[in-house]
């Protein structure tokens, strides 16, 4: 009965069955939308009423769906207090709107069961005081609306145990800096959305293992600090140079027009690069070879390596010449033909490499 898409078709099934009914007060997980057409204030009582008689020890997951024409709204404080006094452990919250976004009531941000939130779009993140989600190991913040810069830094200072943070296209026209400082934090997704307004993140966190940043404008900074434990960043269309250590996925673009990453990068030891689209660049090999090129770099992969832009040659050519500790290099296209991908593959062994011991795939 969890598998089907919502709670009301698991509720509509119990009149096949008493057992069934039971069932329906047994379910862990619970999905309930709501949409413009329907009777507002007979939703939220319908919904009040079966979480007040939920049966299960835990409610597992909430996601809640709300689908609201222009000028209304709907306070759902209490449903989602009901919800939490079921000590739910995961809970979802989409709402799209025409109007007004919805304000995540501040009463709700210290919950000491709530594993996981997932919050958006058009829900405001108004945190005017610290809070306290203790049990907290994964936020999600897509297209919510940010009040100002002390609302992200009292919600993420109240989530002492947060392993999995995303913030995507969010909006924030008040604040000017985003700090994310999370001892805690292990994995980070940053997806930015491309608006007038110029915006400085700061990340400073000691655990964090894999980095994901996509989409900085051109205005907008970027300054990652105390990352030891780093292993695995993906940099994807950024206009700002990044200080980043041990390992790094980019896009061929950023190669073009952003060499300072690597110039900031000098225990890189792992670089690759996806050929999403290409532009031509006018790319030429900067004045002084990278620290992580003469000295870290051990695999080096390239995505849809196609080879047909002179500026895409030279860039290969430019890493095979210059990184002296290469152990493989691996060009692939899946869609190229077969004499095609001999040719490119004969042109990259002409290369005079710098690292006897490199490996040259072409796949």
């Amino acid at each position: 009965m969890s598998l089907l898409p919502t709670t009301k078709d698991a509720v509509a099934t119990s009149v096949l069955s008493k057992r069934w009914r039971f069932l329906c007060k047994m379910m862990p997980s619970l999905r309930f939308c709501y949409e413009r057409t329907n009777d507002l204030e007979r939703f939220s009582d319908n919904v009040c009423t079966f979480l007040l008689s939920h049966q299960a020890p835990v409610l597992q997951s909430l996601h809640l769906e709300m689908n609201f024409g222009r000028g209304s709204t709907m306070d759902i404080g209490v449903l989602l207090g009901v919800a939490f006094g079921l000590h739910v452990r995961e809970l979802e919250l989409q709402v799209y709107s025409g109007g007004e976004p919805y304000r995540f009531p501040t009463s709700l941000y210290n919950c000491g069961t709530l594993e996981t939130l997932k919050l958006g779009p058009n829900v405001l993140v108004d945190v005017p005081f610290p809070v306290c989600l203790k049990a907290l190991t994964t936020l999600r913040l897509y297209k919510v609306i940010v009040k100002d810069e002390r609302s992200v830094v009292n919600l993420l200072s109240g989530c002492s145990s947060l392993e999995n943070l995303e913030v995507i296209t969010c909006t924030h026209s008040d604040v000017k800096t985003f700090t994310i400082a999370v001892p805690s934090l292990q994995r980070l997704t940053l997806i930015t959305s491309i608006d007038e307004y110029q915006l400085a993140y700061v990340i400073n966190v000691p655990s964090l293992k894999y980095l994901y940043l996509r989409g900085l404008a051109e205005g907008d900074s970027c300054l990652i600090e105390n990352t030891p434990e780093l292993l695995e960043a993906n940099i994807i269309d950024i206009d700002s140079p990044l200080d980043l250590v041990n390992v790094l996925f980019l896009s061929f673009l950023l190669l073009l027009h952003c060499m300072p990453v690597l110039d900031n990068s000098p225990n890189l030891q792992a670089l690759k690069l996806i050929t999403l689209w290409f532009r031509k660049g006018d790319w030429s090999p900067p004045k002084y070879v990278a620290e992580c090129l003469l000295n870290r770099l051990e695999t080096f992969v390239w995505e849809n390596y196609e080879g047909e832009i002179e500026d895409e040659r030279e860039v290969a050519q430019y890493i095979l010449r210059n990184a002296s500790c290469l152990e493989t290099a691996t060009f692939s296209r899946t869609d190229i033909h077969p004499e095609k991908r001999l040719e490119r593959l004969k042109e990259l062994e002409s290369v005079v490499r710098a690292s006897n011991s490199c490996q040259l795939v072409f796949k």
